[in-house]
């Protein structure tokens, strides 16, 4: 039997690209002064705009999530009975398992943790975010409920409509974030909250995947995208930078955030699609891709695992390279039990 076959019949490998950058985001932004805010630790003006520079790209790692979500799936027709009997109750139960596990891991060191019955644990875990980590899972629930209007919605925008909701999000997010600071006024009432991530992103991906066809026809898109993601994060830094420097409550531009899950999406898709035509690299992709969601589910293990690395490392290699030698075994020690899980009979239809 052949361990590595997979169906890869119209399988889209950059996809699987888009969720290893994901991840290793998604890891990133939980190292605290370690890495993703390394810039409140004294190391030069290098150091210093470098931690500034990777905070505000690691940002876009769970909208780059969503806008995966939003490219694969807001096209198909919502089987709706599958969705509320299948995906949706199979996810509710992972969202339990995980933060189940996840609190007895805790219990390790915080033995009290576990004196509550545990029909309080249950309560607990559905009335708040127990794990930093896992407000995602929450934030998807909320997707996959909404999936069909969602669906319905995208399929019958036009173009038009894509590009004004867009636009109107970088408005609010970005551009008025500017200008509320520089006239020293209060945040406008009117802001998408957590909706960047439930349907601007997944928009985002459904647009790209629609109108994005091939580098000839859209490299002039791609250069347009790419300088905007570029000017979007240099205004971001600049923006933290004065609010950090005054001592003021951290915070971000959000319209950064998308513009630079637009760049990254459509530089993969439309420069790297083409490159991976090897069955061979392909498949090894899609085992990676396939391992990042349980590499998610674990990720406080992962790196706890691993934090030795980062320790004994960074007075070596710097902060950066010792993160690198931190997140990326972590990740591929995820990536291999998930591997391993999905090569016993019948455990590959159940494991995350």
């Amino acid at each position: 039997m052949n361990i590595f076959k997979r169906d890869l019949s119209g399988h889209k490998s950059y996809i699987d690209i888009l969720r290893i950058i994901a991840i290793f985001m998604v890891y990133y932004v939980h190292t605290g002064t370690r890495a993703m805010h390394h810039y409140q630790i004294e190391g030069g003006p290098i150091s210093y705009y470098a931690a500034l520079f990777l905070n505000t790209l690691a940002l876009a790692g769970p909208p780059i999530f969503f806008a995966i979500s939003g490219g694969l799936l807001l096209s198909r027709d919502i089987d709706l009975k599958k969705l509320l009997t299948r995906r949706i109750p199979k996810y509710i139960l992972i969202i339990l398992i995980f933060n189940l596990l996840q609190l007895y891991y805790k219990a390790i060191a915080s033995p009290e943790m576990l004196q509550n019955p545990f029909l309080d644990l249950l309560k607990m875990i559905y009335g708040y975010t127990l794990i930093a980590q896992y407000w995602f899972l929450n934030a998807y629930l909320v997707f996959l409920c909404l999936l069909p209007v969602l669906a319905a919605a995208a399929k019958n925008m036009s173009r038009k409509a894509f590009e004004y909701l867009i636009g109107l999000f970088l408005v609010i997010e970005f551009a008025l974030k500017i200008l509320e600071y520089f006239m020293e006024t209060e945040r406008i009432a009117l802001n998408f909250g957590p909706w960047d991530s439930i349907l601007i992103a997944p928009f985002v991906g459904f647009y790209i995947e629609k109108y994005f066809k091939d580098l000839t026809s859209d490299r002039t898109k791609l250069i347009i995208i790419n300088f905007a993601a570029l000017v979007a994060v240099i205004c971001n830094v600049r923006y933290m930078d004065v609010l950090y420097k005054n001592e003021l409550p951290s915070a971000y531009l959000g319209g950064t955030v998308i513009l630079i899950v637009m760049a990254v999406y459509t530089d993969v898709k439309l420069l790297l699609d083409e490159r991976i035509n090897k069955k061979h690299t392909a498949t090894i992709f899609k085992i990676l891709g396939d391992g990042v969601f349980l590499a998610y589910l674990i990720e406080i293990q992962m790196k706890d695992l691993y934090i030795g690395f980062y320790d004994k490392t960074v007075n070596t290699i710097s902060w950066l390279g010792a993160t690198v030698l931190w997140l990326i075994p972590g990740i591929l020690t995820a990536i291999l039990i998930r591997f391993v899980l999905s090569l016993i009979p019948g455990v590959r239809k159940i494991i995350p």
